[in-house]
Parts: structure tokens; sequence; C-alpha cells
């Protein structure tokens, strides 16, 4: 099992690679270890302190300015705390993607609450359930949503229009005491069940991942970043809160209704300097480039799924010289856990990619399926342990949490049995091998075949069903049943 070397890399030519990810114009600030230990809303108000003139959101011609944000936000968070709506309960936010979601977000955040964002994608039996296990607390939307909402929303669920019902109240900083461990976020992802099932995380977890992003890429002020992701997915808050815990600007494009279509004229457009993304948009996208395309562009980063040799090929043919590719790797659960920086030199020799070097503050272990650390270059499951990285669990499934979640007696230090199967070469160098479950990842998304057959075998006249991955001849992963 064991994978040769990455040719010349090594961890010090990673630390060398690192160190190019810097905006030649920008004043980049540190984020601290304490920094951390504070709520998401507080940070953000110290932004806007800092920056309240600069744009923060962006899309197509409608573009807010920090100030302009918390302003909503805050108008939001009054109505909230306005309400009787049980504090322990997420609420839900429905909405196009775009401006609006994040600043539900934020709001909700300020307010001292838990957002839940709901996908318009999903049909309306999946919100119902959704909705229904996060406790049917509240949900906010706009006049666009309000039909849709009340179609899968239990009548008993009460539903804000984030434009009407929050008018005449306060545009100030609602002054919520709210610390870092306290839960900030849910967000549902498919069940070996054949159920969604909600994965909550707390204002530590979400601060500690973005700041490490921040400190390896140097992010600042002067960043301008895009947001791809829709905001439902945890993937999105990488964009989201780089941009806005930073005082960078961030701009929004509907990858579902707009596509490709003008996405290239978008990012050189505006000067995007960070684009995050997954190698199966990238791989289509970057088809489609036109020479000497995205001149400003310093951070390619991809995740989700695997990296292929070929996405190394695109990347250097396609991409600008100063350009730096990062392939990250985590989950929801854990968060990021390791990172692989490449540049124009970079020569990998391995069979795969590797998925890189330990994020500081992470400790991966590999077992077998006895529980025991295996070898070095020998095959295992990935198991992770940390202190602030960590998601709190499955959201009303004690059973499943204390299965997957492990607490060290005396100690704050959790492990989490990510399902992955890796290896680790002797320099910390960890691949990752594919699932030990039945779980697939498509395009980004992990996708539980069970849910799938669960469906499909629900139909009137399926006496069975099965589900199936199908790779092509470029590496892009299909589902047929």
């Amino acid at each position: 099992m064991y994978e040769e070397p990455i040719g010349a890399e090594d961890f010090l030519r990673q630390k060398e690679i690192q160190a190019k990810c810097f905006h030649a114009s920008g004043e980049w600030r540190e984020c601290k270890p304490e920094d951390a230990l504070q709520s998401i809303a507080s940070r953000f108000e110290e932004i806007v302190a800092l920056y309240p003139e600069r744009v923060a959101i962006k899309m197509g011609e409608r573009s807010l300015t920090y100030s302009q944000v918390n302003e909503s936000a805050n108008r939001l968070a009054h109505c909230l705390l306005a309400t009787n709506h049980d504090s322990s309960l997420p609420v839900g936010i429905l909405f196009e993607h775009g401006v609006s979601p994040i600043i539900a977000m934020l709001g909700v955040l300020k307010a001292g609450k838990i957002f839940l964002v709901l996908d318009l994608a999903y049909p309306n039996l999946k919100l119902t359930h959704i909705l229904a296990d996060a406790g049917n607390g509240l949900l906010v939307t706009n006049q666009k949503n309000l039909t849709r909402a009340r179609e899968f929303a239990s009548p008993t669920t009460p539903i804000l229009d984030i434009h009407q019902d929050v008018e005449g109240f306060p545009d100030t900083n609602p002054g919520i005491a709210i610390s870092g461990g306290d839960t900030a976020y849910l967000v549902y992802t498919s069940g070996s069940t054949g159920s969604p099932k909600g994965i909550f995380s707390p204002h530590k977890m979400l601060l500690t991942n973005i700041m490490g992003y921040i400190n390896v890429l140097h992010v600042c002020a002067e960043d301008r970043i895009a947001n791809l992701h829709n905001c439902a997915f945890a993937s999105s808050f990488t964009e989201i809160f780089c941009t806005l815990l930073t005082g960078a600007a961030l701009y929004t494009w509907d990858f579902a209704v707009d596509g490709f279509t003008g996405l290239q004229e978008m990012l050189d457009g505006e000067a995007i300097t960070i684009l995050n993304w997954g190698p199966t948009p990238f791989r289509h996208f970057t088809s489609l480039l036109t020479p000497n395309a995205l001149s400003s562009l310093r951070v390619l980063m991809l995740g989700n799924e695997p990296l292929l040799h070929s996405d190394i090929d695109l990347y250097k043919c396609y991409y600008p010289d100063n350009t730096i590719l990062v392939h990250r790797f985590g989950s929801s659960e854990s968060g990021n856990i390791a990172r692989l920086f490449i540049d124009k030199t970079t020569e990998i020799d391995s069979k795969t990619v590797p998925v890189g070097y330990l994020v500081p503050g992470q400790e991966v272990l590999l077992l077998d399926d006895s529980g025991n650390a295996v070898e070095v270059g020998q095959a295992g499951e990935i198991v992770v342990r940390n202190t602030h990285y960590m998601a709190y669990g499955y959201w009303r499934q004690p059973e499943l949490t204390q299965e997957r979640f492990l607490s060290t007696p005396g100690s704050d230090i959790r492990t989490f049995l990510l399902g992955d199967i890796g290896l680790m070469r002797s320099d910390g160098c960890l691949f990752m091998l594919g699932r030990k479950d039945f779980q697939v990842k498509i395009r980004g998304h992990r996708i539980e075949v069970g849910e799938i057959e669960n469906a499909l075998s629900a139909y009137q006249g399926v006496r069975d069903s099965a589900v199936v991955v199908v790779t092509d001849e470029i590496g892009d992963a299909q589902l047929v049943a």
C-alpha cells in the first residue's frame, strides 16, 4: 500500500510555496489563537469598525458596504430577539443564492442563535424532514420564497420576511453576550439510515478553521474572494467568513442559475484574487478559459473530492504563474485536516495526489479494524483528535454522536472517526484512499447511496434498487441507479 514519495516535495518545500501566498499590496493581519475564543459576531463587528465603507458583498450590480451589511444584520437580530423563538432551536434560512442569505446568517449569529441554511433545490419532502428534525423553530425568508416556505414548513412554524418584518427595528449592534463555545450553525448531510443528519458546531470551530485559512493564505482587506458555493453547504463558509472577518470583498455568483456563462468575465472584471471550488466544476470551467485569463488570481483552492494529476496539469497550463494551487481536505465534523500547496514547479510522482500535511492543531491517527494504530505507509481509517476544530455532534442523535465522536477522560480533547481510509508517509504527508462505508462524494457533495436507494424503492412498481458511482475518462463521477 505504500505510496512513493512525491518527487522533490517535502515539508520544507511546502513552506516555501506557502510563503508565496501573499497579496502584493495588502496588509495582512495575523490571527492569534485567542482570536478564535470570541464569537463570529464580535469578530465581524471589529472588522466593520475598521472598514465601514469598504465593499463587503457584491452580486451583479448590487453591492453593500460593511456598514450596510452590519445594519441589515442588526435589524434582523433585533427582530429575532423580539420574538418568542426558543434560542435552543435553529433558525431556518431560505433564500436564493446571493446577498440575503449571508445577511441572514450574520443576523441570526448576532442574536445569539443558531443558523440553518436550507437549499431551495431540495424537494419539499426533504425540506420538511430537515426543518422538523431541527425542531420547527422559526424560518427567515423573503417575499420571493414565502409561498415555497409555506409549502414545506409546519403550520406552527413562524415565518419572518427579512424585508417587511424587520422594518422599524434598530440597526445598532445588539450586544448579546456570545461565547466561542456556543453553537453557531447546523448543516445537514446525507445519512446512512436514508435520512439527512444534522451536524451542529460552535463558533470556536468555525473561527479556528477560518483563521487558519487567513494565516496560511495571508487573506487581507485588499483581497477579492469569489463565492460560488451554495450557502446551504459548509464549503461556502470558507469564502464567506474568510472575507467578512478580514475586511475583504465577497463577489457572489449564482452558479446554479448562471452556470459558467459570464463567469470568467466576472472573475476578471472584478479582479478576483481567491477562488475556492471543487475539482469537477474546475475542470469544466478551465476548458472554457480564454488566454491570459484570471491575471489577478493568487490562490486557487480545490477540495471536497479527490484531486487528479490531470487537474494539476490544467492548473499549470491555464492559470497565471503567480497563482498557487491549494488542495484541502477535511469534513464538516472535523474541520480542515490537511493542505497541499502546489506551484508551477511542483512534480508529484505518486500514483495518487496526496491531500497534504496536517493543519496546525490537528492530530491524525490511522487505525486498523481492531482500533490499533497501523505502521507508516499502511492503510487505516483516518481518526482526528483536537480541541477546537471539532463539531459538537449530530443534532438530536446522541447515540450516533457517541459512536463517532469519542471523548478523552479528564481532557477536552475529542476524537472523530472520519470514515475515510488513508495512509501517511514518514514525513507526515497524508493520502486519502477512499471511504470505509457506503458514502460517496459526487462533485463535492457527500451522498449516502442508501438514501437514494430508499427513495427509489418507495416508488410504486420498484421491487429493489441499487446505486453505484461510475467515473468517466476525465475523472468525473456520476451516480447510476
